[in-house]
């Protein structure tokens, strides 16, 4: 009877000790005890925060690699405003800009071309390719970006709305150097 009353009792301490092992297994931070559902909903916070941290990272390299193309493109037809500007027809001593100027603007440019005139009061004294080039890209980007807000009934908006901070950081970093640049040529060409 006492060697039976022992064995309970050992397996007593046996179960509660096994029974604390398991607890100690589950325990988190600061000692509570964490649940499979708990630990799961943690991994899926990290997992949600890695992804978030991943995207906005994609997200602005890839607004980057835009922003640099857009710089490449402004500033070759900057250069090349400025070399039609300084070069002429050797028969006619006519400046080349000044036949760039006269001739038709394609139709892509149009819209671009009547948003110039309309600034400069329909004069053409201030009339410049790389204006019209840059009046081209920001109806080109309105556009686009007002044809990804309307699709499928506007279930785009908020991944647009989360590429703007990007877009946002790199189309500064652009206009900067742009206008650093376009500066630059400008003293150069005057000095």
């Amino acid at each position: 009877k006492i060697s039976a009353e022992n064995e309970t009792s050992s397996s007593k301490d046996n179960s509660s000790s096994s029974s604390s092992a398991t607890d100690e297994g589950r325990k988190g931070v600061a000692g509570m005890v964490v649940s499979k559902s708990q630990k799961k909903k943690q991994f899926e916070a990290i997992y949600e925060r890695t992804l978030r941290k991943k995207l906005c990272a994609k997200r602005s390299e890839a607004a980057n690699k835009w922003a640099e193309g857009v710089v490449e493109a402004s500033l070759r037809v900057w250069t090349l405003h400025r070399v039609l500007s300084r070069k002429s027809d050797p028969t006619t001593r006519i400046n080349f800009l000044h036949v760039v100027q006269n001739s038709p603007v394609p139709d892509k440019f149009k819209q671009a071309e009547e948003k110039l005139n309309a600034k400069s009061n329909g004069g053409t004294s201030s009339w410049s390719m790389f204006a019209l080039f840059w009046n081209q890209v920001c109806i080109v980007l309105g556009a686009r970006t007002q044809r990804l807000l309307r699709y499928d009934g506007g279930s785009m908006s908020n991944d647009v709305a989360a590429l703007y901070p990007a877009i946002r950081s790199a189309a500064l970093d652009m206009v900067i150097t742009i206008n650093d640049a376009v500066r630059a040529g400008s003293a150069a060409s005057a000095a």
